[in-house]
């Protein structure tokens, strides 16, 4: 991430650029390793095998979606706090204290849920989705926007993804992501 975030001011495009074509085959080179490693001393970082797996293939793609929209989300409320607002990095850090902690309670309140788990994986998405947009409406409409507004939208955020990533992961290690 260092080169594509601070390529650009430092004149490192064609090195952000040249790495960044390079990671297909990386990948690649890494997937032959670890699948030549199988009848060595030590087991293969990563068992290949899950990726013949469906339901770990689907599980997969959805937490990338997820982690792929709820991280710039987070990213770019950093950068807000920091640079819109002048907040240091420590009171930024606090204010997201809110989403963690909204995360960690969903967690610990779902030990032990094993129905309706598809119901309980849309509704955090929806949830994310909400908080999300919430805090984007606030961002349109309101001016000038007081930077403790966004701690419900931080909360909302923080519940649906602790309403997601219990039961997708959960899902995906036991080979199902159908269980109702």
């Amino acid at each position: 991430m260092l080169p594509l975030v601070e390529g650009p001011e430092r004149g490192w495009g064609r090195v952000a650029s040249r790495d960044a074509g390079r990671v297909p085959g990386r990948f690649r080179g890494f997937y032959l390793t670890n699948a030549g490693s199988r009848g060595a001393v030590s087991p293969p970082l990563l068992e290949t095998d899950l990726f013949g797996d469906r339901a770990f293939n689907v599980g997969a793609l959805l937490i990338l979606i997820f982690w792929g929209s709820t991280t710039p989300f987070s990213f770019s409320y950093v950068l807000l706090m920091q640079t819109g607002y002048g907040h240091s990095p420590l009171a930024t850090a606090a204010s997201l204290a809110m989403l963690g902690g909204a995360f960690g309670i969903v967690l610990r309140l779902q030990v032990g849920l094993h129905r309706s788990v598809r119901r309980i994986m849309m509704a955090g998405v929806l949830v994310t989705l909400v908080g999300m947009l919430l805090a984007l409406a606030l961002c349109w409409t309101v001016d000038p926007l007081p930077a403790a507004w966004f701690l419900p939208s931080l909360l909302l955020v923080g519940v649906g993804m602790g309403l997601f990533m219990t039961p997708i992961l959960n899902a995906v290690m036991s080979g199902s992501t159908t269980a109702t």
